[in-house]
Order: structure tokens, then C-alpha cells, then sequence
């Protein structure tokens, strides 16, 4: 049973070296990997860049909280120890 264990790990060590080629494949691999993950990446953040953009119009007309001045009086902060 030994001897049949042993033959079937060279096999599977010879198969993994010759068709699998991890010294190859798995840096073709990892590069790929992040390639896809920076162009991912890169696209949400252009996404969210262009959604942004757009929005701030909105925001600027409709809305008074990006304004920059004028807010000292509009909210009182109170604190009783």
C-alpha cells in the first residue's frame, strides 16, 4: 500500500511539474490577477469620480451644506457638565 501511495505522489509531483508549470503559471497568474484588480480599481474610482461630478450641481443648487461660509451661528453647541 506504501509502494502504491508513493508511485501515485511521484506521478501527481511529475504531472504538477510538467502540465501545471507552477514556476511558470503562477506568475503569469499573480500578474494577471492584479492587472484585473488595478483596472477594477481604476474603473470604480473613475465611476465614483463621474457620479460625483455630476451630483455636485445638484447638491449646489438644492442643497446649502457644501457651502463653505456662513455657518457660524446655525447650529449652538451646549454642554452642561
Amino acid at each position: 500500500e506504501a509502494a502504491g501511495e508513493a508511485v501515485a505522489q511521484a506521478v501527481l509531483d511529475k504531472y504538477l511539474a510538467l502540465v501545471l508549470r507552477p514556476a511558470v503559471l503562477e506568475p503569469a497568474l499573480r500578474r494577471g490577477f492584479e492587472r484585473a484588480g488595478q483596472a477594477a480599481r481604476s474603473d470604480f474610482v473613475a465611476t465614483v469620480e463621474a457620479t460625483h461630478a455630476a451630483a455636485l450641481p445638484l447638491l449646489r443648487e438644492q442643497t446649502s451644506h457644501l457651502d463653505t461660509g456662513g455657518g457660524e451661528g446655525r447650529a449652538a453647541l451646549a454642554v452642561d457638565w
